[in-house]
């Protein structure tokens, strides 16, 4: 399953948590991206989205299915 999530929010993202973190300024949005083991996630004025997947996140492959319970996990984490 590929995850491809926008959250609206003012808030910002834990950068301690991230590799490969680059800032760009947009016509005077600063945009950051990074990389949380296998997902993109990334930082506009408005929110954060988060692409990648989920199990491959989770188990570290894609050959397991998430279940509703450790789809719970996976997001905590």
């Amino acid at each position: 399953m590929i995850l491809s999530s926008f959250l609206v929010t003012n808030q910002n993202l834990n950068l301690k948590h991230l590799s490969k973190v680059r800032e760009r300024n947009d016509s005077g949005f600063i945009t950051l991206k990074g990389e949380l083991d296998n997902l993109k996630v990334k930082q506009v004025h408005d929110g954060i989205s988060i692409f990648g997947s989920l199990a491959k996140f989770y188990f570290g492959n894609n050959l397991k299915t998430l279940t509703r319970q450790t789809t719970q996990y996976a997001i905590e984490k």
